[in-house]
């Protein structure tokens, strides 16, 4: 192959791998909050009729939840084109501070959640990849079971910081391998962590590990 076609395929290379991770951005970013969406649309029309204050609530959330899906898909758009827009890609990527607003979302829509978040030393794009694959997981948790305690514990042991989200149930298969679950694992690979996910003592469970940042 000569050295023109190598580059060329180099560059195609690139292109592929950064519309991969693209894609894998808008899944996370959208996906979470499109299915809350309908998850709250679903409960406030079963229940109009004879509770309306508990309706317009649930229409209330949704229109957060739009907002905030709106904000998500302004921030990526902003992290595609950083040069037109003058924003630093740092300013924009979710960090672990977010989770506490990705946890009001979930309460918001009817589901127990518990949240315990230590101090962690992570580079940002290794709070990047918590938020996005805690996210996916509390995401995947809401669209597999109606009901169930979600739980997400983030803490740091040494040089590993270690994400746990466990939705609380019974009888749970071992997961079929999708983009959602994919994108978790790659995530947690590229920071140099690993990520399992499968039935647990009481519940379904993801578990990530990452390594602290660099000094």
């Amino acid at each position: 192959m000569s050295e023109a076609r190598e580059r060329v395929a180099l560059a195609e290379q690139v292109l592929l791998q950064e519309r991969a991770r693209l894609a894998g951005e808008l899944h996370d970013a959208l996906g979470h909050a499109v299915n809350v969406m309908v998850m709250q649309a679903g409960v406030g029309r079963r229940v109009f009729a004879e509770n309306p204050a508990f309706g317009h609530e649930a229409l209330g959330h949704i229109e957060t939840l739009g907002r905030g899906a709106l904000d998500e898909l302004d921030r990526l758009l902003r992290v595609l084109d950083p040069v037109r827009d003058g924003t630093d890609r740092a300013d924009v990527d979710p960090t672990t501070a977010d989770l506490a607003q990705l946890a009001g979302w979930v309460r918001a829509a009817g589901r127990e959640l518990d949240l315990d978040i230590g101090e962690v030393d992570l580079p940002a794009s290794g709070a990047r990849a918590v938020y996005r694959i805690t996210q996916e997981a509390v995401t995947n948790a809401l669209r597999h079971t109606a009901e169930g305690r979600i739980r997400i514990d983030l803490t740091q042991t040494g040089d590993r910081v270690l994400l746990e989200v466990t939705n609380e149930g019974d009888g749970f298969p071992e997961p079929v391998p999708g983009r959602g679950l994919v994108n978790m694992r790659e995530r947690a690979r590229l920071e140099g962590g690993d990520l399992e996910a499968g039935p647990v003592a009481g519940g379904f469970g993801v578990r990530a590990v990452l390594p602290v940042a660099r000094s």
